[in-house]
């Protein structure tokens, strides 16, 4: 759990490394050299923001080619290998005097943190027992909000001149550090269990993570929805031999009828029946994209899911968490890298206080409870910034960061593999982290400039309407899964409760 949860530590460090020191590495004279590290990358605003935003970039190519690798090659190989991606990104932004070799740096980071975002989830959702689900589910939340917490510590600490390359090293110790956990670790049994003839393999891996827990019924109940799904498929492959029998019949006519000196009736009478245990394997095969697309029995978590990641990304919540010094520096006079820690605390705080609720509450209450929370709060913060209230800004942006852990954050991530099977959850991973990356990369690259355009009021009020909309669309699609195993989930036709 604590290597996966290393992962979103990594990814979140990353979202808050380049806020604090904005001004220090932008913000100077002409003075790149080549033998020797610059003090500085001279940037405009502009195209600091580029540089910011190609963390999503880099994340949306990262989470579509995510779930190919992790379904051929497994979870743990894969976020091992992605390691090196960050590991060179890192290195790359640490010793980079020019904006492109940073902006490529923090490409390569993206495109790791994209595969982070979805793959670690689903293997620590693969890995945990199914009363742990939840709140482990919450965990990796949990090292998201802290890893941006210790960069904004970090940023308090070193944005000078002298000192603010080495917030970027830090990555590059994440990366080796959880290097050599995984080659430790074992892989997802449930991986395993999906592969032709891997049930040994997955029990062996199974009983490795529940130590002297008996694990025989964990696996039966994998091997009985694994044959309830073969079934469908010998169902349909009979219904094709039934077929081909009617061939066999009019064979037999046939060869009385060629004894008999007539021609047969049809010549393609010898086709051979299907094979029901390859058909029967290919019920195992993980879906691409475009299968998981296509089928119609994933249409409704489709919906589902392409709602959740888009509200949580279309709140705003990474304008703040990517811009919260410039914003607080205009909102109130204190130390603006100061009120940015305070903010990751109270996100860090009330993430934890979710992983107490989220069995509780379940995870359809706490979303509503969330996004109708931050449609408030939002407002409330548009309203302090047209009305010149710093009190009133100050509050409502911690209440909006509140409102955003216990609900809008955790869950997205959480609930992807229990709405679909195996077989569909890398595919579903990827489609709905492309689409989080998306709207992420819509904001970050788009806050500054929209703000200069209209205000920071009326994109705040923007930010509102949207999240007042995703409370109103998952109050009527969002069904609750607590308790629920993803095999009850679809046996109840979504049913909301």
């Amino acid at each position: 759990m604590a290597l996966t949860t290393v992962g979103a530590f990594q990814y979140g460090y990353h979202i808050g490394e380049l806020n604090s020191p904005q001004r220090v590495i932008s913000t100077c004279a002409q003075s790149t050299t080549i033998d020797r590290l610059a003090p500085c990358i001279p940037m405009t605003p502009a195209q600091y923001s580029l540089v910011v935003a190609m963390l999503t970039a880099g994340g949306l190519i990262g989470s579509l080619s995510a779930s190919r690798f992790a379904d051929t090659y497994g979870r743990r190989t894969t976020l091992l290998l992605n390691n090196v991606v960050l590991l060179v990104g890192s290195t790359m932004m640490a010793g980079s005097n020019t904006m492109w070799s940073f902006g490529l740096g923090r490409l390569l980071i993206g495109i790791g943190s994209g595969v982070i975002t979805v793959v670690g989830p689903c293997y620590m959702n693969e890995i945990a027992t199914e009363r742990m689900r939840g709140p482990l589910g919450v965990l990796n939340q949990c090292g998201i909000v802290t890893g941006i917490l210790v960069a904004q510590v970090a940023g308090l600490f070193w944005s000078t001149l002298a000192m603010w390359r080495w917030i970027l090293v830090v990555g590059m110790v994440l990366a080796v550090a959880q290097c050599v956990g995984l080659v430790l670790s074992v892989e997802s049994p449930r991986w395993l269990a999906s592969r032709p003839g891997g049930f040994p393999d997955a029990r062996a891996a199974l009983q490795q993570l529940r130590g002297r827990t008996d694990v025989d019924l964990e696996i039966k109940n994998w091997r009985r929805w694994q044959n309830d799904v073969e079934e469908d498929v010998m169902e349909q492959g009979e219904d094709q031999r039934l077929m081909v029998g009617e061939h066999v019949d009019e064979d037999m006519d046939d060869e009385a009828a060629i004894a008999s000196g007539s021609e047969p009736t049809d010549p393609l009478s010898h086709v051979p029946p299907p094979n029901a245990v390859r058909a029967a394997d290919a019920s195992h095969k993980a879906l691409d994209l475009i299968q998981f697309v296509r089928d119609q029995a994933y249409r409704r978590p489709l919906i589902i899911l392409l709602t959740l990641h888009l509200a949580q990304q279309l709140s705003g919540i990474n304008a703040i968490m990517f811009y919260s010094t410039t914003i607080m520096s205009e909102i109130v006079t204190a130390n603006p890298a100061l009120i940015t820690v305070y903010i990751s605390i109270v996100n860090v705080l009330m993430t934890i206080l979710s992983a107490g609720l989220i069995e509780r509450a379940g995870r359809r209450g706490l979303f509503l409870f969330s996004s109708g929370g931050m449609a408030i709060v939002t407002t409330l913060l548009a309203l302090g910034i047209h009305q010149d209230i710093p009190l009133l800004s100050a509050a409502a942006v911690l209440a909006f960061v509140a409102c955003f852990a216990v609900g809008l954050g955790p869950v997205p991530f959480l609930i992807i593999a229990e709405l679909v099977d195996t077989k569909a959850v890398s595919a579903a991973s990827s489609l709905s982290l492309a689409t989080n990356w998306s709207a992420n990369f819509l904001v970050s690259a788009g806050f500054l400039m929209v703000r200069d355009v209209v205000g920071g009021a009326a994109v705040f009020m923007i930010f509102a309407c949207l999240s007042a909309a995703a409370f109103m669309i998952g109050h009527r699609i969002l069904p609750e899964t607590k308790g629920r195993s993803v095999e009850e989930v679809i046996r109840s036709g979504w049913s909301l409760y």
